[in-house]
C-alpha cells in the first residue's frame, strides 16, 4: 500500500486526519524503510489501528484508479462493449473490463522501470560527485610552494610554515606585547605599574603571510595558538599600526622580518587613548580605567618634549637591531622614566 492511498483510507474510514509532508515519497509503500512511511507506521500503532487491518478497508479497484489517475487517462469515456457466446449462453462483456487490467498492468511495469532507471542514474551521479571531490581534493594537495632557502643562523627561533591550500608561507616571528604608555589630545602619560603588568602578553608572535612572488599578504599579532591577539589596537585577526607604513614587499630574508617585527612592537608601545579599536579588551583592563591611573604618572605635553626628539631617534637607529629602519619623521617620540613609546597620529 502507497502512503497516499493509506492517508485516504484513514481520512475516509476513520476519519482521521494525519498532517504528514510526504512530498516526493507519496509513492513509497507504507511497509518501506522511507522517513515517512517509518513515521505513518509510528502514528498507526500509537491511534491503536492495526496495519493489515488497515489494508482491508482499501476500497475495490483503488490501486488501479491511482495508476490510472497518475497516468493521466480517463478510462471513463470507453463504453463499448464485446458480446461473446459461452457454452450457448450469450455474454457481454464491457470493454472497460478488458482493457483496464491490461493497462494497469502495463502502466505499472513502465513506472516500474522507470523508478529503476532513477536509482541507477542517482547511482551514477553519486559516484560522479565523489570521483570529481576526490580528484579535486589530489590536485589540492599536489600544489606544493617552492623550498625557501634560508640561513640556519637567521631561521632560530622562527616558525616557517608552507599553506599550500592557501598558496602562502606562514611566517611567525617571536615577538611580546608591552604597552608602557597612553597617550590623550597631546599628553603622555606613564601607564600604572600594576596596570603595565596585566596587560604585557608574552610568547606571542608577529604572523608574516608571504606568497611566493613576496608579496606580503598580511600582518598580524597572533598567540602561541595561533589566534589573533584581542588588544587596544586589534580584534579579529587585524592590527592597527598607526603610523608604520605598512611592507608590502619581501626581500627573502628573516633579518627583515625581524627588523620589521621590532618597529611593529615599538609602535603598540604606546596607547592612543583618542583611537582605540577596542575599549575593553578581553582578559585586560578597561582603557577608561587605565586612563584614570595614568594620570598620576604625567609625562608631559607633547611639545615640551619634542626638543628631545632628533636625538633620541638617532639614539634608536644606531643602537637597535633595526639597522636599516629610520623612524617616520611625522612621528612624536615620548620619553619617560619607564621607557619611550611611539604616538599613534
Amino acid at each position: 500500500m502507497e502512503l497516499n492511498i493509506a492517508l485516504k483510507v484513514l481520512q475516509e474510514q476513520y476519519n482521521m486526519e494525519v498532517a504528514l509532508n510526504m512530498g516526493e515519497h507519496a509513492y513509497c509503500s507504507v511497509e518501506s524503510n522511507c522517513p515517512v512511511a517509518v513515521k505513518l507506521r509510528k502514528i498507526l500503532i500509537e491511534a491503536g489501528i492495526d496495519f493489515d487491518e488497515l489494508k482491508t478497508k482499501i476500497p475495490e479497484q483503488v490501486n488501479d484508479i491511482s495508476i490510472i489517475d497518475r497516468a493521466g487517462v480517463n478510462l471513463d469515456d470507453v463504453t463499448d462493449t464485446v458480446t461473446a457466446t459461452v457454452f450457448g449462453t450469450e455474454i457481454t462483456i464491457p470493454v472497460q473490463n478488458i482493457i483496464k487490467p491490461e493497462f494497469v498492468s502495463t502502466v505499472q511495469n513502465y513506472i516500474y522501470n522507470l523508478k529503476q532507471k532513477r536509482i541507477r542514474l542517482d547511482s551514477y551521479a553519486y559516484a560522479l560527485q565523489d570521483t570529481f571531490n576526490n580528484e579535486l581534493a589530489k590536485a589540492r594537495r599536489k600544489v606544493v610552494l617552492p623550498t625557501l632557502e634560508i640561513p640556519f643562523h637567521e631561521a632560530a627561533g622562527v616558525t616557517i610554515l608552507a599553506n599550500n591550500r592557501e598558496e602562502v608561507y606562514e611566517i611567525y616571528v617571536p615577538t611580546v606585547y608591552a604597552p608602557k604608555l597612553i597617550y590623550d589630545d597631546g599628553v603622555n602619560y606613564q601607564l600604572d605599574e600594576a596596570d603595565r603588568v596585566k596587560i604585557e602578553r608574552k610568547n606571542l608572535y608577529m604572523r608574516y603571510r608571504i606568497r611566493p612572488d613576496k608579496v606580503i599578504v598580511d600582518t598580524i599579532l597572533v598567540t602561541d595558538k595561533g589566534e589573533g591577539l584581542e588588544h587596544y589596537h586589534g580584534r579579529s585577526g587585524h592590527d592597527c599600526w598607526g603610523t608604520v607604513e605598512t611592507m608590502s614587499k619581501w626581500d627573502g630574508s628573516i633579518k627583515q622580518l625581524r627588523q620589521r617585527t621590532l618597529l611593529l612592537e615599538r609602535s603598540l608601545v604606546t596607547i592612543n587613548y583618542n583611537s582605540l579599536l577596542r575599549r575593553d579588551p578581553s582578559g585586560m583592563p578597561g582603557a577608561d580605567s587605565v586612563m584614570s591611573r595614568a594620570t598620576a604618572h604625567k609625562l608631559g605635553v607633547v611639545g615640551e618634549i619634542e626638543q628631545r626628539k632628533e636625538a633620541l631617534v638617532q639614539e634608536i637607529n644606531t643602537t637597535s637591531p633595526v639597522t636599516h629602519t629610520v623612524l617616520p619623521t611625522e612621528t612624536t617620540v615620548a620619553t619617560g622614566a619607564r621607557g619611550w613609546g611611539l604616538v599613534r597620529r
